[in-house]
């Protein structure tokens, strides 16, 4: 025997909307679906951070994406940083980065940990224009295998990528960009699910 159950609003415990079923069966929660946050550059900042504590502890796969995102001075390299509890995660990034022309691929072994973020390995340059995204997906436990793809206004026939790993103290609640100098440009979005 099937049963069907007739509804086009499900409240919660205090009797207010929480989820609206429309005729074409579209589900829409009240609050909306706060899985994204965006962040643009600061002139005094060598920090673009998309948020320290706003990414949920289910989140299963988050991505950062980027477009023109550059620095004023030749300086480090550009860092992808987790934040765990709202505090900044500086070791344990496990990685390899490389980076192929038409002609070459160069290759830079980051398996030491010691970077203080995953990183274009020797994309430093002042004149560098990144647009890419980075993914951290969970593995079990609070273990993330990390993947990123860049490419450069400014050396069009490059493309930059790395790969690695990350275990953390606890699940990721937030993401954001830094640098040894300040930003000059950039904007950037993450999302997760």
């Amino acid at each position: 025997m099937a049963s069907i159950l007739n509804v086009d609003q499900i409240k919660n415990a205090a009797g207010t909307s929480a989820l609206t079923i429309d005729s074409s069966g579209v589900v829409t929660p009240s609050a909306g679906f706060a899985n994204s946050a965006t962040a643009t550059f600061s002139s005094n900042s060598n920090t673009i951070l998309l948020t320290s504590n706003g990414i949920p502890s289910w989140a299963n796969e988050i991505t950062l994406s980027f477009r023109g995102v550059s620095w004023t001075a030749n300086s480090n390299n550009l860092l992808f940083r987790a934040y765990v509890g709202g505090n900044v995660v500086t070791t344990n990034y496990v990685y390899t980065s490389h980076y192929n022309t038409t002609n070459s691929i160069t290759v830079s072994d980051r398996t030491a940990g010691n970077d203080g973020g995953f990183s274009f390995y020797g994309w430093n340059a002042a004149s560098n224009e990144m647009n890419g995204t980075v993914t951290f997906n969970h593995v079990q436990n609070y273990t993330y295998i990390v993947n990123g793809f860049s490419t450069t206004h400014t050396a069009g026939d490059y493309l930059n990528r790395f790969s690695g790993t990350i275990t953390l103290s606890g699940p990721i609640s937030g993401i954001a960009m830094t640098n040894g100098s300040n930003f000059d440009a950039g904007t950037a979005r993450v999302i997760w699910r």
